[in-house]
């Protein structure tokens, strides 16, 4: 999932607490600032993590 927030200098608080929440939700996404132009950006990216499924053997099936 990726997160773009763009922001004026005068939203900066705004941002900032809407940053906050995601990353409580989200506490191992990664976040970049960007100022490249008059509008500022945040960029947030999380991945959604998988449990991987035990594969299958001959030991651990159940017997009939």
């Amino acid at each position: 999932m990726k997160v773009k927030i763009s922001y004026l200098p005068q939203e900066e608080r705004d941002a900032t607490a809407a940053l906050t929440a995601l990353q409580l939700r989200h506490p191992d996404g990664r976040t970049r600032r960007s100022a490249r132009h008059t509008d500022k950006s945040i960029f947030l990216s999380a991945v959604k993590k998988t449990v991987a499924k035990k594969k299958r053997t001959r030991y651990n099936t159940p017997k009939e």
